[in-house]
């Protein structure tokens, strides 16, 4: 991702660094593929056996990302600024010393942002597999096509967001989608208050104060009796209250 981005021409940082990054959703449509494709070949002994396919088959990727990352050439930017210090005599016995004393602050904002985006997409891609079949019981190919569906869609449009980057900014781009979010969590608010009044005004008169307290939520028929009681016995509070029209 580094280099990638390094080595991208001004203004294109954020389009030349998507294309590293649609590597894990490539990653992650191929296993779900790989996983999907064992588990229909082994059936009912997925779990003994089935399993050990796509995880083999991982390693000759693996291979393959090594022999990439090893070969790979460093950035001009890098060696420029590696050759500044070698010049300067510039050189860190504890780097990392450094980086807590003077740059706490973008690390941390580094770090809990990661945990924003990183949560959320670990929680639909991880997690989900698990809860349809353990809570929801439902089959396990529900939840494997809908993480193949979304790797698609993020495949798509990752690139298009690192371009849409490169034109309106990183932090922009970023927070744009929390902002739109906020905005429909508002107005979804706004329209439950809105239909829970008008079902609250819509309540009947023969409905009795419990009857009433849980209208506000769902609306129901009232179940009051408005019919005379019998002769001999007395009227329940709720029947007096209730109007003529009854």
């Amino acid at each position: 991702m580094i280099i990638a981005v390094e080595n991208a021409p001004k203004g294109r940082r954020g389009f030349y660094g998507s294309w590293p990054q649609i590597g894990v959703s490539c990653g992650l449509l191929l296993g779900t593929v790989a996983v999907a494709a064992a588990a229909a070949i082994s059936g009912d002994q997925f779990e003994t056996w089935g399993w050990h396919v796509p995880f083999l088959l991982s390693v000759i990727l693996a291979a393959v990302g090594l022999y990439i990352r090893l070969n790979a050439a460093e950035s001009p930017e890098f060696l420029a600024e590696k050759a500044k210090m070698e010049k300067n005599n510039v050189q860190q016995k504890a780097p990392l010393r450094v980086l807590l004393a003077h740059h706490r602050k973008p690390l941390l904002i580094t770090i809990f942002g990661r945990f924003a985006e990183a949560g959320n997409y670990y929680l639909f891609t991880v997690f989900v597999l698990s809860y349809v079949t353990t809570s929801l019981e439902v089959p396990r190919q529900y939840g494997l096509t809908a993480v193949m569906i979304g790797s698609v869609l993020n495949i798509i449009m990752i690139p298009v967001f690192g371009r849409f980057s490169d034109r309106i900014g990183r932090k922009m781009t970023f927070f744009s989608a929390g902002r739109r979010s906020s905005s429909r969590r508002g107005r979804s608010s706004s329209s439950s208050k809105r239909a829970s009044s008008g079902r609250s005004s819509s309540v009947s008169p023969c409905s009795s104060p419990s009857d009433t307290h849980s209208s506000t939520r769902h609306y129901r028929p009232s179940t009051v009796n408005c019919s005379p009681p019998p002769s001999g016995t007395r009227a329940s509070p709720s029947a007096t209250r209730c109007p003529p029209s009854c």
